[in-house]
């Protein structure tokens, strides 16, 4: 059964602003920040980078990240590729003061990477992939779908090259990335499942390739780029399988990922949904991520407040608290499997685990937003408290049976977490003032938080590159987490 919200369907539109008061701030490190007032294009020559990154999945040396970043002030979210994700922000509000603060909202990422980052999850997953593009400077004209899954709703999406010569993708599924899910076209979106289809690995690794200014410099043989055509059915079919010896692009060149980002796809999953998040499972997907798409690193981002949860206490947490205990203890599991098999399965493994603390930044919104709806205290000393020791799933927990239908009548919405004035709700119900960075209790707004998301993975993906021990590169994760994945004002100077 599907548990997922359903998407509205319409037709894929993009916008424009010429932001004409943002002030562009370059990123240095993690404390380290200048004011940039160069004019647009030396700033994006600035970002580009000509270190390229190694694609073989059995190299012995350490993928060479390459990544920069800027925070930009008071930069419109344009939603270029965004075709039914977007938030009217006119109809929005802010319940809380502190969302309304300088820094905390009023800014976005502008990204330059040479790193081929590719994101599977859900709706949610592709809403990620859409913002990256957008936050790397992709245009139209190097971008295609080459699948979608449900009418207009991408499936499969790549965008080659953007800002510094990397590839940002996307990649819907609906449970957790698993090699029994292969070929599996009952388990596609939109039906629950996670099954993925072994020839769109094919089909977007040769689109990477054909579309990458890189591995074309690397490849003297023109003839083996195939053209990868986009899906222009933009309906829903049920994917068949082609065998092999029927596959016309058998000689296509083929390009690895850098990067593969799991958003999990928590409301698709069965439950108990604490059953997918067991220390093998998790594992699986990760080395899936090496085996399949080449990628040397794995960003696993923790599962946000949304409405398909239930019990943030028995359910929500001990997910979360699994994933974490998964990333932190990655290198050591990783140094005692290569000693137990003498090193044999080095090559063959992911490199570097990172963690993206999305569900901290969702129940900070959660407790600032209920709290000033006064549906529970707003002592700011005990809210602080309470997200430190974890205790604030206790006190958000009750919140969870107060649902309103302003958004989809058949997925009920958490009111603490998605409305910003319930005054109306005694009279209406089914309806109430949405809040400004959640469209509809599961999608963000990403003209709200974008720049804390997109913001986010770039400063872990630049961990990589400055920090070499993993005990330096956990220490730069919490700060990238601490900075992006919470409400702390983003400090302009």
């Amino acid at each position: 059964m599907n548990t997922e919200e359903q998407e509205q369907e319409q037709d894929p539109s993009s916008s424009s602003s010429d932001n004409e008061n943002a002030e562009e701030v370059e990123v240095l490190g993690i404390d380290e920040r200048v004011v940039v007032e160069d004019e647009e294009e030396e700033e994006e020559e600035a970002m580009k980078d000509d270190v390229k990154v190694d694609a073989n999945p059995t190299a012995t040396t350490t993928t060479t990240t390459t990544i920069s970043y800027k925070v930009v002030q008071n930069q419109n979210f344009e939603n270029v590729f965004v075709s039914y994700q977007d938030c009217n922000m006119t109809e929005r509000n802010n319940a809380s003061p502190l969302f309304t603060q300088d820094a905390i909202f009023n800014f976005q990422a502008q990204i330059s990477t040479s790193l081929k980052v590719l994101i599977m999850g859900d709706s949610v997953g592709i809403q990620y992939s859409q913002a990256l593009q957008e936050a790397a400077g992709a245009s139209h004209d190097h971008r295609k779908v080459l699948r979608y899954t449900w009418g207009l709703h991408e499936g499969i999406n790549l965008a080659s090259p953007v800002r510094g010569g990397g590839a940002v993708a996307g990649w819907r599924i609906t449970g957790i990335f698993r090699q029994e899910q292969m070929n599996n076209n009952q388990a596609m979106p939109n039906d629950t499942g996670g099954g993925w289809m072994e020839y769109d690995v094919k089909k977007i690794r040769r689109a990477l390739a054909a579309m990458s200014p890189s591995k074309r410099a690397e490849e003297e043989d023109s003839s083996l780029f195939c053209d990868i055509q986009e899906d222009t059915a933009r309906k829903r079919t049920t994917p068949v399988q082609p065998a092999v010896e029927e596959d016309p692009d058998s000689g296509c060149a083929e390009e690895n990922f850098d990067v593969v980002v799991h958003v999990f796809p928590f409301s698709w999953m069965k439950k108990p949904t604490i059953k997918w998040f067991t220390f093998d499972m998790i594992d699986e997907a990760v080395q899936l991520s090496r085996k399949q798409f080449g990628a040397k690193i794995v960003v696993l981002q923790t599962i946000p407040v949304q409405n398909n949860v239930v019990d943030m206490v028995s359910e929500l947490q001990p997910i979360n608290d699994a994933i974490i205990n998964y990333s932190d203890s990655y290198e050591t599991n990783r140094i005692k499997e290569v000693n137990d098999n003498s090193g044999e399965e080095l090559n063959e493994m992911v490199e570097t685990v990172l963690l993206l603390d999305v569900a901290r930044l969702s129940y900070e919104l959660f407790t600032q937003n209920a709290a000033s709806l006064g549906l529970i205290t707003n002592d700011t000393v005990a809210i602080q408290e309470a997200l430190l020791d974890n205790s604030i799933n206790q006190i958000l927990n009750p919140l969870l049976t107060q649902r309103t239908k302003c958004c989809n009548p058949k997925y009920p919405q958490i009111v603490g977490f998605t409305c910003s004035d319930i005054s109306s709700l005694d009279e209406t119900p089914d309806g109430c003032t949405r809040s400004r960075y959640t469209r509809d209790g599961m999608h963000w707004c990403m003209e709200e938080v974008g720049g804390r998301i997109n913001g986010g993975l770039a400063c872990l993906l630049k961990c990589v590159e400055h920090e070499s021990e993993s005990s330096d590169i956990r220490s730069c994760e919490k700060q990238c987490n601490d900075q992006f994945m919470s409400l702390t004002p983003v400090t302009f100077e």
